[in-house]
């Protein structure tokens, strides 16, 4: 039975210093420990992340410390083993892939199954106060917010034993004072998980989340899953960004069965929103997501020749991730439609670096056209990453970068990527620039 659920921010600098939000934090360990819960089951995102699952730590003793950021903690505690497989059994009911994280597992990805600081940090609140749990640590994976939800309903139906959920997350990473919309995100999200305004949560701006930069969304996504059908009193035990991090407490208490499941609404609002958006895109958008519709023998309409020639990269992306991108710099196709429609299929079954598109995946794909146009050398003072892509080549090697992309930020960066996309190692390369129509 779940007893209670938090939201807790994770910064280790919480353990070093003292401010407005430890005083909350260890209000939510005080009534951890007046439960005395025999389970807490965690979600953090700062495990090892898929795009295509969640993973579940599969050892007996769970195990990780806070060394690497210069902190003496360290935690140790016992697994249940038998609520992780009914756990894993129960996503895979709805083909939902669960990775343990077993010995043989995180040698064959290259990965660790110990505890993150998105772990340590919120427990060495509760440990204050209470030890004898059992732990489950679960990482979120990279669902749409109503897959995520759907995830926390089918994790409650396998909790026989009073459990706590805690969602691990921190807000924005950016203060008022250098990004107003990193504390209006803040503000915005504090209001609508005090006000339980669920499907306002579930739905938030994928453009907003990704200027605040913000780590707790998919953690709360299943956390608010968890509880559908719960009645339940919220707690808001402070919120504090001292170090330009949004950090909120809150907590989800006298809990109840009985309320009527958001499922209905959550699923008809989601069908809404795709319509809209596919309602909304360009012609150049249209041409891709049909000709991935057209793979999958859907019928769909044939859009007119345009008589004009470009080279054109088609992006996809999904849940605010890239789902596959691939491109040409110049024309291949006697036609830009063409050029279009082959390299939207190129993007969604030949990038490399993903799995193949399903079907059930096109409608929540955002689709961006580049339409390449101006291409000529230039020299490294001519360059902007917010204005000008850029190719550098070393005889048959070559990278490609478009321009204005999440994250890069100066002319330094961007060469630094292009080159390594080439396996261009030495400092000998040309450099050419280009512009795109970018329609997205």
């Amino acid at each position: 039975m779940i007893k209670s659920a938090y939201l807790m921010p994770h910064a280790p600098i919480l353990l070093v210093e003292d401010n407005n939000i430890n005083k909350g934090l260890l209000e939510i360990a005080k009534r951890v420990g007046d439960i005395k819960p025999k389970i807490i089951l965690l979600i953090t995102p700062h495990g090892p992340v898929f795009s295509d699952g969640l993973a579940i730590n599969y050892q007996k003793k769970l195990k990780g410390d806070l060394h690497s950021f210069n902190i003496d903690y360290s935690l140790e505690k016992d697994n249940d083993l038998n609520l992780v497989d009914d756990i894993v059994q129960a996503l895979q009911k709805i083909n939902i892939p669960m990775l343990k994280l077993n010995d043989e597992n995180c040698e064959y990805f290259d990965i660790t199954s110990d505890l993150d600081h998105g772990t340590l940090v919120p427990l060495s609140f509760i440990e204050k106060n209470y030890t004898e749990y059992k732990l489950i640590h679960i990482t979120y994976g990279l669902f749409s917010s109503d897959m995520l939800y759907k995830i926390g309903m089918e994790i409650e139906k396998v909790i026989k034993e009073d459990t706590v959920i805690i969602a691990s997350g921190d807000l924005s990473h950016k203060d008022e004072f250098n990004d107003k919309e990193g504390s209006y995100f803040d503000m915005d999200f504090r209001k609508l998980l005090n006000e339980d305004r669920v499907l306002d949560m579930l739905f938030y701006s994928e453009e907003i989340l990704n200027k605040a930069q913000e780590c707790g969304k998919r953690s709360m996504d299943i956390l608010l899953g968890i509880l559908d059908s719960y009645e339940r009193s919220i707690t808001d035990y402070g919120y504090d960004n001292s170090y330009g991090v949004g950090y909120l407490g809150l907590g989800y208490d006298s809990l109840k069965k009985g309320k009527d499941s958001l499922i209905e609404k959550i699923e008809k609002t989601r069908f809404i929103k795709r319509k809209i958006k596919i309602e909304s895109e360009s012609d150049y958008q249209t041409i891709a997501r049909n000709e991935l519709l057209k793979y999958f023998g859907k019928n769909v309409s044939e859009s007119p020749k345009e008589n004009i020639r470009a080279g054109v990269f088609v992006s996809l992306y999904k849940n605010g991730g890239l789902r596959g991108c691939i491109g040409t710099i110049g024309p291949t196709k006697d036609d830009i439609v063409d050029e279009i429609k082959e390299n939207a299929l190129k993007a969604a079954f030949e990038d490399p670096r993903f799995e193949k598109l399903c079907f059930d995946e096109i409608f929540d794909l955002d689709i961006s056209v580049d339409v390449i146009k101006n291409m000529r050398e230039a020299k490294e003072e001519e360059l902007d990453p917010n204005k000008y892509g850029i190719v550098v080549s070393k005889g048959y090697k070559r990278g490609v970068l478009l321009p204005n992309l999440e994250g890069i930020n100066t002319v330094q960066e961007q060469i630094r990527i292009a080159k390594h996309k080439g396996s261009i190692e030495d400092d000998d390369f040309i450099i050419e620039r280009f512009e795109v129509e970018r329609y997205q």
